[in-house]
């Protein structure tokens, strides 16, 4: 359906591109162009109308000006400029009936008279299409915890907003139930009533302006996990030696990064990623070859990831001072 809708307009794109190009140097004759004929429309349908019209054979035409009025013939209002003969006019409301003419322009910027004028509707034939790519992240950072929901923006100009829906385990079912709420925008943040180490999937539907809905996306999914408790070194703690970390697993079996800055917000001295079967148990990490400068402070804390891109949760931050005997 949408590979019909785009070809039309594609083929009459093509069909009215292929001009024969003058090389004849342009001669100022002092003259405006000639009114340009036969302008019709050729396409009206999901906010958008498709315009053409016959070239002009004077060797100094520079372009077309395309004029337009909303639901009468008393307001247009200069649209563009345009050195084709068609123009594709978007984002249109279906409730109004849009007028156009037009003037050609030479290269002296000279123009013509006004063509004759047309007229359209553009009708909602179509529903729009599904957004193609879903990312959902879980957040448990600083005290806050949330979803975010992103999107590709579906490519028809016609769309008004998107349906979330959100449903537990791992396949959306499209109910009125399941709507958590709409967004002009492709991503959302949901706060709604989550709850820890359970799985939240979301599907979403494009809506587009004449309320006609696209098929749901692939439900997506992820949980908020719970943070990881640091145990040793303890925070403020001044220590002779480093060699291990000590930490107590989240709920589920995760992936894992563990980091040591310079200083609270910047500064990464060293970090290591790994994944633990373990949950909800102390955990001890032995470290290797780990350089620190004597009597300085360092700062640890520890991710975790259900996807391989984004942290999911973040332990609290601890520092410790080295200070070797």
């Amino acid at each position: 359906m949408l590979f019909y809708r785009k070809i039309v307009l594609i083929l009459f794109l093509i069909i009215l591109g292929c001009q024969r190009e003058n090389f004849n140097e342009s001669v100022d004759d002092g003259l405006p162009p000639a009114t340009p004929n036969d302008l019709i429309v050729y396409a009206a349908f999901d906010g958008q109308i498709g315009l053409s019209w016959r070239p002009n054979n004077e060797a100094d035409i520079f372009g077309y000006s395309i004029y337009r009025s909303k639901n009468d013939t008393l307001h247009f209002l200069f649209l563009v400029t345009t050195t084709k003969t068609y123009y594709i006019d978007q984002y249109l409301d279906y409730d109004s009936v849009y007028y156009y003419k037009i003037t050609a322009v030479d290269k002296f910027g000279r123009e013509s008279r006004f063509s004759n004028i047309v007229q359209a509707k553009p009708k909602n034939l179509y529903p729009p299409v599904r957004p193609q790519i879903v990312r959902v992240y879980a957040r448990n950072f600083d005290n806050e915890k949330y979803i975010l929901i992103n999107w590709s923006p579906t490519i028809d100009n016609d769309v008004d907003y998107y349906e979330i829906y959100r449903d537990t385990g791992d396949v959306v079912k499209i109910l009125p139930e399941n709507l958590i709420d709409t967004s002009r925008n492709n991503y959302y943040i949901d706060k709604k009533n989550l709850i820890l180490l359970k799985k939240y999937s979301y599907s979403i539907v494009s809506v587009d302006k004449g309320k006609l809905k696209s098929n749901p996306t692939e439900s997506v999914g992820d949980m908020i996990l719970n943070k990881p408790i640091l145990v040793y070194p303890e925070n403020n703690l001044t220590i002779s030696s480093i060699n291990e970390f000590k930490f107590i697993a989240v709920s589920k079996p995760s992936s894992y990064k563990l980091i040591i800055q310079s200083s609270p917000l910047y500064g990464i001295v060293n970090e290591y990623n790994f994944k633990l079967n373990k949950t909800d148990t102390l955990v001890t990490i032995s470290l290797k070859n780990v350089y620190l400068e004597p009597y300085k402070t360092y700062y640890w804390r520890i991710f975790t990831y259900t996807r391989e891109d984004e942290p999911n949760s973040c332990s609290d931050l601890f520092s410790f001072t080295y200070s070797p005997k």
